[in-house]
């Protein structure tokens, strides 16, 4: 049965039997009525704006597809309804807490849609509850009942622990499933995320990540030690469900955004993970979505706000709503769009999910009434990690040092937010700027002379933005595979398809034989697309009838690309006008020595430039891949061989005859092309010299800064130097237009790199392959 408290002159909503399972929505309750007489100022009363989904498509087109999923089956809205029935939620308690503060006497207000109810107490109210666009109601709001149901916590017990979304705790020799809410940071700094009280009251010994493919996995497996709970912080009962645990590990990073399980009850990062970027109140009858170890992510409507309920014996201030909600929730975070809300408590137990009776709570992050909250349990002593947007740049030209300052805004900044302006990669700001209504300035007076590449980046607390590249155009050529992305190549060098004149084609599967074929592809006036050795991918198929090619050559034996294919290539080749016979040839050889050597001789005999080549080895990709795009944009030939041969093989030693070679470059290392074949090179021709490096990023750079030091590229080309097929199609790009490409790791660029695109001046950058191959970090230009 229900009981009313009150508080603060607000009233709240208390289960006096454990019934019900609580997961708690955020309301606003009434305050002390102006006296009768008193004349309302409304002067300073927010209006309520309007919010037609349409004016949302944009943002909802960022979602991940796997919420709008979950948004149509559980709430039957669209994306853009969500986002704007958020922002109708968030605006809507500022024109509540308005109308308080003006005296209006509130008994209470929910959100239908984007439609703002306010309860008043007399008519007297009516009109200045219509003038702020919100429909009045005389009288107090329809008491939230709760369902009569036991209720329980939603941590899980189990004797065997999981791994994935959630978390391992034991808890008085027991073990314990929850899932982390949202994360945070000390007031020091450290890492640490909120859970429910419940989940790490006791809590002994390490915390432990758990590792999933699904939610209620049966056979997830413990991973990493996260750290432990902090001392003091987990508080159940007298209206308090939270507690903090501390993630001490060096290796693991937490991120401002909530995993959202797929389509909804899938692997927890099958789907784009959601970004926080603040937190807030919520009002009754808002849409939210919560993420869960066991359910994975739903949304419902929020019930109830400020309701105190009893679970187990235990009373927590919840925001009730209808989210689905089982054991192993717990802790778990509860958003209204990208808005932390808050942590999952409790659910009904025996009213299954679905049911219009189904309840579930969560403890609030903010409550409107001055009520326990996550805010006021922790104050200064725990922040929340948000998704910070990235600085715009509006000063124009490139930086100099000494010169005019950068200046630029932060949209949607908060208080406290800072800029920064860091320096050729470097981890620390030179310099930085207090945002101040929405703009920023940082002078170039402590900037050293010289060449820089420049970045801005904004902080709110321990939280940071992406990085903005100053005076640099930054781009990334992706596609859905890595047939896709040679296609993608395609279409950017080739827009008129007419313009091609020859297509090369080599298996995706391995890298031997398009060493060698990318720079005869790049001095052809070609691409180079790949293909599986079986079968073409629809959408190199495609690409291929669109450039409807003059000439088609085939890379590799049959082993690398079939007869079959070879014969479907003959049909979207052009003819020879005397015989009618299809324009394609196969260029292989009786192993990838023997390929690259025929290729060689086919391309680039003849030509004067090839009297410089690369020789590289054939065993490995990253070195021979750089001087593929160098030796495209020079016209000079990359020959492979077996470098860890004593000795230079006489076939080589023949092609290099044949040419007329007076200059060679090794591409690697000793280990890569041993000392005895340079020896043998050298005895061809003293102007023989070895680019290598301490890894196979510095040599790459190595490679570019020999080829193109003295040039001054405008654009230089980034890929991963731990695959290879993204950076195959790219060198015959690269070649075309005359630009390095160097390989760089996943997540950083090495000090090398970001030497080399500083001295050559280059102001393009563009990265090949997505996010997968090169991260933020790489586009961001951050130093390894």
């Amino acid at each position: 049965m229900l009981a009313t408290r009150y508080s603060r002159q607000r009233s709240r909503i208390v289960a006096a039997a454990a019934t019900i399972a609580i997961c708690g929505a955020l309301a606003i309750s009434p305050v002390m009525a102006a006296a009768a007489d008193e004349p309302i100022d409304t002067s300073s009363i927010e209006v309520m704006g309007t919010f037609p989904a349409a004016d949302f498509v944009a943002e909802a087109q960022d979602l991940p597809p796997e919420l709008v999923a979950s948004l149509d089956t559980d709430l039957g809205i669209t994306g853009e309804e969500f986002i704007a029935q958020a922002e109708a939620a968030v605006q809507a308690v500022d024109v509540v807490d308005s109308l308080e503060s003006a005296g209006v006497d509130v008994l209470g207000s929910r959100i239908d849609g984007t439609t703002l109810t306010v309860n008043v107490a007399s008519d007297g109210d009516v009109a200045v509850v219509e003038a702020v666009g919100a429909v009045p109601v005389i009288g107090e709001p329809t008491a939230y009942v709760a369902p009569d149901a036991p209720l329980k916590f939603m941590a899980d017990p189990k004797s065997t622990f999981y791994g994935g979304q959630g978390y391992y705790v034991e808890i008085g020799g027991n073990a314990f499933r929850c899932t982390s809410g949202f994360n945070g940071f000390s007031s020091s700094g450290v890492q640490q995320f909120v859970s429910a009280g419940h989940c790490l009251v006791g809590a002994q010994g390490q915390v432990r990540a758990l590792t999933m493919s699904r939610p209620n996995e049966d056979n997830a497996q413990l991973g990493s030690a996260l750290g432990t709970a902090v001392p003091g912080s987990a508080a159940l009962g007298g209206g308090y469900d939270s507690g903090l645990v501390n993630v001490t590990n060096a290796s693991v990073s937490t991120k401002a955004s909530l995993q959202t399980w797929g389509n909804g009850a899938g692997a927890p990062l099958s789907s784009t993970p959601l970004g926080i970027t603040g937190k807030s109140e919520t009002l009754t009858g808002a849409p939210v979505c919560k993420s869960g170890s066991s359910t994975g992510w739903a949304c419902g409507r929020v019930l109830a706000v400020d309701a105190l309920v009893t679970i187990e014996g235990e009373a927590t201030n919840s925001i009730v709503t209808t989210a689905c909600t089982i054991e192993g929730d717990s802790g778990g975070p509860l958003v209204s769009g990208n808005l932390a809300v808050g942590v999952t408590s409790w659910a009904t137990t025996d009213v299954p999910c679905g049911n219009r009776d189904f309840a579930s709570g969560s403890f609030p992050m903010v409550s409107g009434g001055g009520f326990e909250d996550v805010t006021s349990l922790y104050g200064s002593n725990w922040q929340l990690a948000i998704t910070v947007p990235a600085p715009a740049v509006t000063s124009s030209g490139v930086p100099q040092p000494g010169g005019s300052p950068i200046t630029g805004s932060l949209s949607g900044a908060e208080a406290g937010s800072t800029v920064g302006l860091y320096l050729d990669g470097s981890p620390a700001p030179i310099a930085t700027s207090a945002v101040s209504s929405g703009s920023w300035s940082i002078s170039m007076a402590s900037v050293p002379l010289g060449n820089h590449i420049y970045r801005v980046n904004a902080s709110t607390g321990f939280s940071k933005s992406s990085s903005v590249i100053v005076g640099l155009n930054l781009a990334r050529i992706s596609g859905s595979d890595r047939f896709a992305v040679g296609v993608e190549i395609s279409k950017r060098l080739y827009p008129d398809p007419a313009a091609a004149e020859v297509v090369y084609v080599t298996t995706g599967l391995n890298f031997p034989d398009a060493l060698s074929a990318a720079p005869a592809a790049a001095i052809q006036r070609g691409v180079m697309l790949l293909t599986l050795p079986t079968s073409i991918p629809t959408s190199v198929r495609n690409e291929i009838v669109r450039l409807h090619p003059k000439r088609i050559v085939v890379v590799g034996g049959v082993n690398s690309v079939s007869q079959a294919v070879y014969n479907e290539l003959a049909t979207l080749t052009a003819r020879d006008p005397e015989t009618n016979e299809p324009l394609i040839e196969r260029q292989g050889g009786t192993d990838r020595y023997d390929a690259s050597r025929n290729i060689v001789r086919t391309a680039f005999t003849g030509l004067a430039s090839a009297s410089t080549v690369y020789i590289s080895t054939g065993a490995n990709f990253p070195d021979a891949l750089s001087a593929s795009a160098a030796g495209g944009a020079k016209g000079y030939p990359v020959i492979l061989v077996d470098g860890r041969a004593g000795n230079l093989d006489a076939s080589t030693r023949q092609l290099l005859a044949d040419l007329g070679v007076t200059s060679i470059r090794i591409a690697g290392g000793p280990n890569s092309v041993s000392t005895g074949i340079q020896a043998d090179l050298t005895a061809i021709t003293r102007d023989t010299v070895r680019l290598s490096g301490a890894t196979r990023f510095d040599a790459s750079s190595n490679i570019a800064v020999d080829a193109f030091g003295g040039s001054n590229p405008q654009d230089v080309f980034l890929a991963t130097g731990l695959n290879f097929p993204d950076a195959l199609s790219s060198a015959v790009l690269a070649g075309q237009v005359s630009a390095p490409l160097i390989v760089v790791p996943t997540d950083c660029v090495p000090t090398a790199t970001l030497n080399a695109i500083r001295n050559f001046g280059a102001e393009n950058i563009t990265l090949v392959g997505g996010p997968l191959s090169l991260t933020a970090n790489v586009l961001n230009l951050e130093e390894c």
